[in-house]
């Protein structure tokens, strides 16, 4: 990993430009919302946090910290801790390493480990290959524990759910390839195999023996099963960065079959069972598209840029958010440098044998599909989402986010219902490089009955 330099940055964008723009009167109606009502309320709910960007602005500490936290000749080793200080057992700490050209030119190696509050473990690393036994195949490995006693399943369709633990762990190979004379189109062959080592929890009241819609025994619930899937991807990409798109699109199209073992060891014995077929394939599609508003050529900001934003941080007052909001102003603050992101998803699960799929087999709908202002709450055979992100960089490496997502569940693709639409709004902060993410954090809203806090080492839309 290469961080750009100050000298860089001022080459790659020589000057800022400040030309105004001049808008016909119907555009002027229809931003007129966004300038004089939206903008400033983003302004109003970023001015808590005024205080410590200050501190982080005047003594550099997010420069610093990534300077502090890089090595190598090249800064191609980072190394840093990861938290989530979240009430409960789900409060973590850990770590992650990131290296760059390990063994060879075109390799990339992640490691991640955290610890959670209850001595629950999860430990993920990956390592990829470029030009795999000089071709031009990309060859990717992952491998994976996770140790948690307070795992969960969920009824489909219902807001029910149960405790059980479960210490599962998988390893992943993956072969990709750029299709020949579509450079903008590649494949892509996954090999999985995982193990589920499943028991009763701790909470006798949590546990589920037998339910009239929800067969304990063929959904795997409390046993231990192995799951081998292979997957193929087509994928069509030509997004200007990878990890802070400004413009360009990305399509994925996958299929993934799973063939899943017979359960063993279930610690009791249940009413009725049956021996069904428990394999299961997911079908999934995924639309992004980025595009930047305004005239300038770039979204990173350069070297003095930097500066001026930071001396208006430092100097933040509510007078100061008051007249920085003026409406000759605004116009260029909202629409200059500004991405928009959209993300439709849809996922389909189907059984093999209607009944027989394991408690895993099913699309969750939660923060990382992503609607971030809900945990993992629901589950449902088909789920199909759209987000809205609107992005604005606020220093070197931090992008500031507003979004709102909506997504819909059904058990038939094709009746979807209007009482399933749920949707949730918010806004984040993503520190990364043009050529690495870091992580983001955001606080999300279930309507205006919940918040979900989500710290998280994985982007948005992956």
């Amino acid at each position: 990993m290469a961080f750009a330099t100050p000298k860089e940055e001022l080459i790659s964008d020589p000057k800022v430009e400040t030309q105004e723009q001049s808008h016909s009167p119907l555009l002027e109606v229809l931003i007129w919302p966004f300038s004089k009502v939206f903008q400033p309320l983003l302004n109003v709910a970023i001015y808590p946090l005024s205080a410590p960007l200050r501190y982080a602005f005047e003594h550099r500490v997010i420069d610093k910290g990534i300077n502090f936290f890089s090595f190598g000749e090249s800064k191609n080793i980072f190394a840093y801790p990861t938290f989530n200080l979240k009430p409960g057992t789900t409060t973590q700490i850990g770590g992650t390493y990131r290296h760059r050209r390990v063994f060879f030119p075109e390799d990339y190696l992640v490691v991640n480990a955290s610890l959670y509050a209850n001595s629950d473990i999860r430990t993920n690393i990956r390592y990829s290959k470029g030009r795999f036994l000089n071709t031009r195949f990309l060859f990717g490995l992952k491998f994976g524990v996770h140790a948690n006693r307070d795992d969960s399943f969920i009824i489909p369709m219902t807001y029910e759910s149960f405790v059980q633990t479960d210490t599962s762990m998988y390893v992943e190979a993956r072969l990709s390839r750029v299709i020949p004379g579509l450079q903008k189109w590649s494949f892509g062959l996954f090999l999985d195999q995982s193990y589920h080592n499943s028991d009763i929890p701790d909470t006798q009241d949590s546990v589920l023996i037998e339910h009239p819609s929800y067969s304990v025994y063929d959904r795997g619930v409390y046993q231990d099963f192995f799951t081998n899937k292979v997957k193929a991807q087509i994928q069509y990409d030509n997004l200007d960065f990878p990890f802070i798109p400004t413009k360009g699109t990305r399509i994925i199209w996958s299929y993934s079959h799973f063939f899943i073992s017979d359960y063993k060891n279930l610690a009791f014995e249940v009413p009725e069972k049956s021996k069904k077929n428990h394999n299961f394939s997911i079908f999934e599609f995924v639309f992004q598209h980025y595009f930047m508003l305004g005239t300038s050529k770039r979204y990173q900001l350069n070297t003095q840029e930097i500066r001026d934003l930071r001396k208006k941080f430092v100097d933040f007052t509510w007078d100061e958010s008051i007249r920085l909001w003026n409406p000759e102003k605004v116009m260029g603050m909202l629409f200059n440098r500004k991405v928009i992101a959209v993300q439709y998803r849809l996922k389909h699960m189907l059984e093999a044998e209607k009944g027989g799929a394991p408690h895993m087999a099913f699309p969750v709908l939660n923060s990382r599909f992503p609607l971030r202002g809900y945990s993992s709450s629901l589950a449902a055979p088909s789920i199909m989402g759209l987000s809205l992100e609107y992005r604005w960089p606020v220093d070197r490496y931090v992008d500031g986010v507003f979004f709102n997502e909506y997504a819909i569940f059904t058990d038939h693709l094709d009746h979807w219902k209007k009482s399933s639409l749920r949707q949730s709004w918010g806004l984040g902060v993503r520190i990364r490089s043009p050529s690495m993410f870091f992580f983001r954090t955001s606080v999300g809203f279930h309507g205006l009955h919940g918040v979900e806090v989500v710290i998280t080492i994985a982007p948005e839309f992956y």
